[in-house]
C-alpha cells in the first residue's frame, strides 16, 4: 500500500460519523483562525509586533508535531484550534512590520518578497505531503518546516510604530536610522 497510516484510519473517521467529525474538523481551524484575528492585533499592540510572531511560530511549532501523535479526536481538535489559532497573529505582525519598517519606495518589493516565499512555503507543504505517506510523521515535517522562520527573528526589528507608541524613543529611532542605512547600500 502506498499509505501506511492515516488520519481518518487511526481516528476513526469512517462510515456515517467520519463526514461529521472531518467537517467539524475545519470548524474548529475556523474557530482558531476567527480567535487569532481577534487576539492577534490586540496581543501585536500590548506585546510587541516581534515577541507575538516569534511566540506564535514557537507555539505552532510542537502542536503541530504532537498533532501527529494525538490519540482521540478531542486532543486532535484541540491541537487544530491552537495551532490555527497562531497563525493570524503571525500574519498580523509580518503584514505591520512590512508596511512600518520599510519605506514606500521599496514596500512594493518587500511585499511581493514576502508573498513569494509565502507562495515556496506552500510548495513545501505540497511536497511534504506527496513524499510522505504516514500522517504521524507528515505532522513532524510540517513542525520541523515551520522551525524555518525562526532564525529570522534574529534579524528583525521590533516595529519601530509599536517602540514610539510604548516610550521607548531612543530605541524606535535606532530603528528608523539602522533601516534607512540600509535602504541606503
Amino acid at each position: 500500500s502506498l499509505v501506511r497510516a492515516t488520519l481518518t484510519i487511526k481516528l476513526d473517521f469512517v462510515c456515517e460519523d467520519g463526514e461529521s467529525k472531518q467537517r467539524l474538523l475545519g470548524s474548529m481551524m475556523m474557530l482558531g483562525l476567527l480567535l487569532g484575528s481577534c487576539i492577534g492585533g490586540w496581543l501585536s499592540d500590548t506585546l510587541g509586533r516581534k515577541i507575538i510572531m516569534l511566540g506564535s511560530n514557537l507555539i505552532v511549532v510542537p502542536v503541530v508535531m504532537f498533532g501527529g501523535f494525538s490519540t482521540n479526536y478531542f486532543l486532535y481538535s484541540c491541537l487544530r484550534v491552537i495551532s490555527a489559532t497562531c497563525l493570524p497573529p503571525i500574519w498580523i505582525c509580518v503584514h505591520s512590520l512590512t508596511m512600518e519598517i520599510f519605506g514606500k519606495e521599496y514596500r512594493k518589493s518587500v511585499v511581493m518578497v514576502k508573498d513569494m516565499i509565502g507562495s515556496l512555503a506552500q510548495i513545501v507543504v505540497v511536497l511534504i505531503v506527496y513524499t510522505e505517506r504516514d500522517w504521524k510523521y507528515m505532522h513532524i515535517w510540517m513542525g520541523i518546516a515551520c522551525l524555518i522562520p525562526i532564525p529570522c527573528y534574529i534579524f528583525v526589528p521590533e516595529s519601530p510604530r509599536w517602540l514610539l507608541i510604548n516610550g521607548k524613543l531612543g530605541m524606535a529611532k535606532q530603528v528608523l536610522i539602522d533601516n534607512n542605512n540600509n535602504e541606503r547600500d
